[in-house]
């Protein structure tokens, strides 16, 4: 039995407008006529604990920008072992070796990154060494000094559900 996926958007999404509506709704409407609104949650913002278990629970991580430095959300995920696949922009090849520790995919390239998505849930051993390799590359783990906004974060992320923070 195949298993059904669900994709959450995490994050405020933007309200330009965009040949009449508004980006959600756009979203919105493209996810129906392709019959999967009910596989697809807009969850809005969400606290940093709340995205840890959000990333513990994902299977891959897309960032699809057309122009990033290096996202927090990108080394947040490879701090949780989940795989990425990102457009290939700003500082992000610096971050993912395309192939080693996760998929670089030219910008706006929708097929690419669909391809890449079905290959890493398709194929259970290659999504979890892809996301151990991730963990490995992380900024952190490469000699980059660390301020504590750095480590505030790798620290919320890294701690387990359900434990308390003592300092």
């Amino acid at each position: 039995m195949q298993q059904r996926k669900s994709f959450e958007i995490v994050g405020e999404v933007p309200g330009e407008r965009r040949g009449g509506m508004d980006e959600r709704a756009r979203i919105l409407h493209t996810a129906a006529d392709l019959g999967l609104e009910r596989h697809l949650r807009l969850r809005g913002r969400a606290s940093s604990g709340q995205v840890a278990a959000i990333l513990r629970a994902s299977d891959v991580f897309l960032h699809t920008s057309v122009t990033e430095g290096i996202p927090v959300a990108v080394t947040e995920a490879m701090a949780c072992e989940v795989p990425a696949i990102v457009s290939r922009v700003g500082g992000l090849p610096e971050v993912v070796t395309d192939g080693v520790n996760g998929y670089l995919v030219e910008p706006r390239n929708v097929a690419g990154m669909a391809a890449r998505t079905i290959e890493l849930l398709s194929d259970e051993p290659r999504r979890q060494r892809k996301g151990r390799e991730r963990r490995d590359r992380a900024p952190w783990r490469r000699g980059r000094k660390q301020t504590p906004l750095d480590l505030g974060r790798e620290r919320d992320v890294l701690r387990p559900l359900g434990t308390q923070d003592h300092g």
